[in-house]
């Protein structure tokens, strides 16, 4: 008996190894045969299908070979899991195949639909259905739902509408790895096509029925079958099992048998993308596989080869093959993608000669496929590289067999082809971090992060690139949970599958814990996502997301990779995307990302997949922040930098009086208590005082820890007691607050604030020598609320104002720990700048210097460089900023191109590190940047005719628009590439019969030219011409005889006669192009009327014709009696009928499927072609113009048939294209009356 494994990992067998060791082996595979229920009896087969969801036995029957069931009121949709009677069975361990043919005739009401159910829970499914859209007719969909969250995007998720030639009758099937789900369509059983996107359900599914009309009861739905077949197979029957093996290219029944518990393919003539036969194969899995053979192959002659085949179309697919190379043997692993051999090294290996029986291996990640090879089914050995699959997931794996040109066959004998899901293997990171920086995620794992809310990130391994972080379901948040961060640079890089794809990197936030609204609502996402015009979410990425948007956009497309830094320093942002600077933003005023915090990758929704990789990050000293607002402190010599109420002659506190600035000690004044604090700089020539305008204030990492008490230094002007709610946060993201009330700073102490420093003996003023006021600087104690956590920051209350000039200020805060211990924060952030009293000046160059476009405009964008200089000993220039058009200020990171179009006024200036701002400077730029859009309007707004031919004059309108730019100057065209261009005044009028092309483009004032854009059109708005002919010549009035009727048209320069149509002696009209040629017998006068029909559907008035056939004359004496002349001998003719257009395709040629029918006269044998022009030709890559020709005999009925087949070397060339072939019949014939010809044009209809 064979041992059977489950290929999840390496297929192991007997190991070398210490005396007596056990084979090691997983589990035994489920490798059943086929399962199949046809539905014979007349109840369910509860064994097989062992469960009902919500079961109605009302709602299904059994009978007549079908599983009827119902479509209830109900549906399986995001959270709505309402279905009834969702009929299930189990599924195989690891990879299998399940096919359903349902009729969808009975379909009457949108919303109605059937399919197959992958189902986990009411959770956790995917259903694979045709529906019924309403106006838009049917089209199949996979709609899968994870976490009650459904992934639907129309035109990604479900095919296009079908039209109603499309059947009723339907078959559907799902394709899985084990963990990856993948679904088909097919109106024939034979054809399929993909229905949405792959979804990973993972294990512990089941698969089933189902039928559902989400309004109300709908009606029967008949299920003809259902099969569900594991992928791998032992080959322990007797026969092919074909509804696994459910495709064979080229099948040739007697080359391949299983016997004696193998599959024996004989090696086939030619190759894979030539006509070799019996290439079996059965759907590939999607996600990740592998596939394994083991193979029994004795060569004689070069060429001869055995394998895995992954194969799609002649052109494309990939193999694994051991090959005879003649002198030699090799593995081969080989490539091939429209056509073309990819054979650069490494492709091979060398094996000996004497190697007959070995092991074949071809694993894929989805994008990715790779190739072993083993002698002894254990010690595996890599062949070639890594190869491109990703256009091959329609495709069908299995094993071949063939010889080259070998004359002789050998028999490959294959042991097993087991499929499953491909091990997992160990990642390896992406990158190398910059000096200075270090892994915020370690690429390899998720070690250190935490995942929060729904959804979460799958690891992808990208083989030599390392692996990355695919996001997955949601919405939901993948933190590092190992460290904060304050101020920092992160760097990462993204990609998204689609241009509509969203995620975003959060940072600043405090433990989420598992709740994800956490991050959200205290923390700012960076915005990934660029979407498409029109889609509602005008926030590009590098947006901080509902609170700046970004200024630039610099994202690569969907499946590029990007490279991401967000910058976090002294509370401003810089967000750089693909060394472009798309965002800055300056933090103080909000609420969310006040304090150093956590950092997080988002996974948005099930519709969205974004990949991360090299995420990493250098954390920065912690940002100096300067609290103080107002100068409430000076000496003599700067009373006039006082800042205190009123506005006019403005108070201040006599510096002399007080201690030193930046000293630390005790107040000398305070005799409530010891507590010391930090002087703040109380020259005058700085603020000094801390306004309660709801600043943040983060501790020092040094400074973060428990806390007793905390001891607020500070005063209230001209009224008061006045204050606020201190918000202090801890470590663990939760808050206590702290009210604080400071009496008037001229009144008297209160138990809760007593005098620290005062009082003073007088106070100044700006203008004035003061007065002799007591005031002074209070001390406020308070117990910290929360004593055992450790303490992050204070935020300040806001709105700390109860009349005209009352102000409650902060001088000094002390923060107390057990044993009395205290820390004293700098509440300046030891911001120390020189004497500085003047402002910077900026200069800015423009390039092009000087607008290079008419009128002042400048043709496209402005490279724009500022640059700023504080006088020699000054502070420095600390910001350059710019603003347009009267908009926000925006600061200067680096010489920019200003691209937006329009007329702007755009103004610059620069802050030095004392605060002093330079006054605006203005520059006006009238900027163009690209060319004008011409659109068309033309009337009639559609052919009306076949194959987009107009039946009458048609009316082009151009309209040139050049949005916020220079506006355009000039509409040119011309017509059928006249030397000549015309400027474009008024409406154009195309009448002239035939296909036209008219080029055109428009320039806009600033010298923009818009690229030629061309629209073709096919007008024909006259009938055509039919003529008749009688026995090949022109008719008579007489005939002796019968008389062989046939027609000629002419179109001129138009579409084409497509029909012509007669009837005679008043009977019913008949087509000619099915009929052709006919005989017209009976000795009296005839009529016949005809008329013809061109491709643009002009119909010809009909004409008729009458003409005598008289028997001849018998003598009845010898009166000799005139006889009439004796009919002419015909004449030759040939006629090529019409070709039906199920014929008239590129696909019915390559098959050779083109019948043509002949109508003759006189000539009795010729040839028949099909060719086209030398243009074609040498496009479709051909050196002659003759796609396909062949012999003809017209027999004794004046008719002829000919089938026309094309050679392999023209049926190649027409599988690489897509568009339609316009070529020409030609018929010529001989007999003994002469020689007769016909010609016919016919488009060969595309693929698209």
């Amino acid at each position: 008996m064979r041992t059977l494994l489950v290929v999840g990992v390496l297929l192991l067998g007997a190991l070398a190894g210490s005396a007596g060791a056990a084979p090691v082996q997983d589990a035994p595979a489920d490798v059943a045969s086929c399962g199949v229920d046809e539905f014979t009896t007349t109840a369910l087969d509860t064994t097989r299908w062992n469960t009902i969801v919500r079961p109605n036995a009302a709602g299904y029957s059994v009978s007549g070979g079908q599983l009827k069931l119902r479509a209830l009121t109900g549906d399986m949709y995001g959270d709505r899991a309402t279905a009834q009677n969702l009929i299930l069975q189990d599924v195989p361990n690891g990879a299998w195949t399940a096919t359903t043919k349902l009729d969808s005739k009975a379909f009457n009401r949108e919303g109605q639909q059937a399919g197959l159910i992958v189902y986990k829970d009411d959770s956790t499914f995917s259903k694979f259905t045709v529906i019924n859209k309403g106006t838009q007719g049917r089209w199949f969909e996979h709609i899968f739902t994870a976490d009650k969250v459904a992934r639907l995007e129309i035109g990604t998720d479900t095919t296009p509408p079908l039209n109603d030639s499309f059947p009723a009758l339907v078959s559907i099937r799902v394709i899985s790895d084990g963990q990856t789900i993948r679904g088909e369509y097919s109106g024939d059983g034979i054809t399929w096509a993909p229905i949405g996107r792959p979804a990973k359900i993972g294990s512990g599914v089941k698969l089933g029925l189902y039928a559902a009309d989400n309004a109300q009861d709908g009606p029967e739905v008949p299920f003809e079958f259902v099969s569900l077949n594991a992928q791998s197979d032992e080959f322990s029957g007797t026969d092919l099992e074909k509804c696994r093996w459910s495709h064979i290219e080229r099948e040739a029944p007697g080359g391949y048998r299983v016997a004696n518990g193998a599959l024996e393919i004989d090696t086939g003539l030619d190759e894979v993308d030539g006509t070799a036969p019996n290439l079996i194969g059965q759907p590939v899995p999607g996600g990740t596989w592998q596939a394994e053979t083991k193979i029994d192959l004795t060569t004689t002659l070069e060429g001869q080869q055995a394998g895995l085949l992954l194969y799609k179309e002649p052109l494309n697919w990939i193999k694994v093959v051991l090959v005879d190379k003649g002198a030699s043997s090799q593995i081969e692993f080989v490539r091939v993608k429209d056509g073309q051999y990819q054979l650069d090294a490494p492709f091979n290996v060398a094996v000996p000669d004497s190697l007959t029986s070995f092991y074949l291996r071809m694993r894929s990640s989805g994008a990715l496929a790779t190739a072993q090879y083993s002698t002894n089914g254990t010690t595996w050995i890599d062949v070639g590289k890594s190869r491109d699959i990703s256009d091959l997931g329609a495709g069908y794996l299995g094993p071949m067999a063939l010889r080259g040109e070998a004359v002789t066959p050998v028999t490959a004998k294959f042991d097993y082809v087991r499929v499953a899901p491909s091990p997992v293997v160990p990642c390896t990171a992406n990158g190398t971090p910059e000096a200075g920086y270090e892994r915020l995620w370690n690429g390899l794992d998720l070690a250190g992060t935490t995942q929060a809310g729904p959804g979460g990130f799958d690891i992808v391994n990208d083989g030599t690139e390392g692996c990355r972080l695919v996001s997955q379901g949601g919405l939901g948040l993948l933190w590092f949970n190992t460290k904060t961060y304050d101020n920092f640079v992160l760097r990462a890089q993204f990609k998204t599958a689609d241009a509509t794809d969203n995620s975003g990197i959060f940072v600043r936030f405090p433990n989420p814990g598992t709740n994800p609204q956490i991050a959200i609502d205290s923390g700012h996402e960076i915005q990934i996502r660029e979407g498409v015009a029109g889609d509602g979410e005008d926030q590009k990425t590098g947006s901080i997301y509902n609170t700046k948007r970004e200024i630039a956009r610099a994202a690569k497309p969907a499946g590029q990779w990007n490279d991401y830094e967000i910058r976090y320093e002294k509370d401003v942002y810089t967000i750089t995307l693909n060394g472009t600077v798309v965002n800055t933003y300056t933090n103080t005023t909000g609420t969310h990302a006040r304090a150093a915090g956590y950092i997080g990758l988002q996974n948005h929704s099930t519709a969205d997949e974004v990949s991360f990789r090299n995420v990493r990050i250098q954390p920065l000293a912690v940002a100096a922040t300067n609290l103080f607002t107002t100068v409430g402190i000076t000496t003599n010599a700067t009373r006039a930098n006082g800042q205190i109420y009123p506005p006019t002659n403005p108070y201040s506190l006599p510096a002399e009086q007080m201690p030193p600035s930046g000293t630390v000690g005790v107040a000398p004044s305070d005799a409530s208590d010891d507590v010391p604090l930090r002087m703040p700089d109380t020259t005058g020539t700085k603020p000094n005082f801390a306004g309660m305008v709801g600043q943040v204030f983060t501790l020092r990492p040094a400074d973060q820890k428990p806390y007793t008490k905390l001891h607020f230094f500070g005063t209230t002007t001209d009224g008061g007691p006045a204050g606020g709610d201190f918000t202090l946060r801890y470590s663990d993201n939760t808050t206590a607050t702290v009210n604080v009330q400071w009496p008037d700073w001229c009144g008297n102490a209160t138990a809760s604030a007593h005098f620290a420093i005062g009082k003073l003996n007088g106070r100044y003023r700006a203008n004035s020598t003061g007065d002799t006021a007591g005031c002074g600087i209070y001390h406020f104690p308070v117990d910290n609320p929360q004593p055992a956590k450790t303490l992050v920051s204070v935020t300040f209350p806001t709105g700390a104002t109860t009349g005209t000039n009352t102000r409650a200020y902060l001088m000094a805060l002390t923060l107390e720990a057990t044993g009395a211990i205290f820390t004293m924060p700098d509440l300046s952030g030891q911001v120390a700048f020189p004497d500085d009293n003047k402002a910077p000046t900026t200069s800015a160059t423009f390039n092009p210097a000087a607008p290079n476009g008419n009128d002042d405009w400048y043709k496209g964008a402005v490279r724009v460089t500022l640059n700023g200089v504080d006088e020699a000993g000054g502070s420095g220039v600390e910001q350059i900023m710019y603003r347009i058009d009267g908009g926000a200020p925006q600061g200067y990171t680096g010489a920019f191109d200003y691209a937006t179009e329009g007329e702007h006024l755009f103004e610059y200036r620069s802050v030095d590190g004392a605060g002093n701002a330079e006054t605006y400077k203005q520059q006006r730029l009238k900027v163009d940047a690209k060319a004008p859009t011409t659109t068309t309007l033309l009337t009639p707004g559609s052919p009306l005719g076949g194959d987009d031919w107009y039946d009458g004059a048609v009316t082009v309108r151009l309209n040139a628009a050049d949005g916020a730019g220079s506006g355009t100057d000039e509409i040119r065209y011309r017509i059928d590439g006249a030397a000549d261009w015309s400027t474009y005044e008024e409406p154009i009028v195309v009448h002239t019969a035939g296909e036209h092309v008219i080029e055109f483009s428009s320039l806009d004032i600033a010298g923009n030219e818009e690229a030629v854009k061309s629209l073709s059109l096919k007008v024909d708005e006259t009938a055509p011409t039919t003529s008749v002919r009688l026995n090949g010549a022109d008719p008579v009035a007489e005939y002796t005889s019968a008389v062989r009727v046939a027609f000629t048209r002419d179109d001129g320069d138009g579409s084409g006669a497509v029909e012509t149509e007669y009837r005679l002696d008043g009977g019913a009209w008949t087509s000619y192009r099915t009929n052709g040629a006919f005989d017209v017998t009976g000795n009296s006068g005839h009529k016949v009327e005809y008329r013809s029909i061109d491709l643009a559907g002009n119909v010809e008035n009909f004409k008729s014709l009458i003409f005598v056939i008289r028997p001849p004359a018998t003598l009845q004496s010898p009166v000799v009696i005139p006889q009439a002349a004796p009919a002419p001998k015909p004449k030759p003719f040939a006629s090529l009928e019409d070709l039906s257009s199920k014929v008239s395709t590129v696909s019915a040629l390559r098959a050779g499927k083109v019948k043509v029918n002949v109508s003759c006269q006189a000539v009795d044998r010729g040839t028949l072609s099909l060719s086209v022009t030398k243009a074609v030709a040498k496009k479709l890559g051909l050196k002659s113009t003759t796609l396909a020709s062949g012999s003809l005999r017209c027999g004794a009925q004046g008719r002829g048939t000919l089938t026309l087949k094309p050679s392999t070397k023209v049926k190649r060339a027409l599988a690489k294209t897509k568009g339609s072939i316009t070529a020409t019949l030609t018929l010529r014939l001989t007999g003994s009356a002469g020689v007769a010809r016909d010609t016919q044009t016919v488009t060969l209809e595309g693929k698209s």
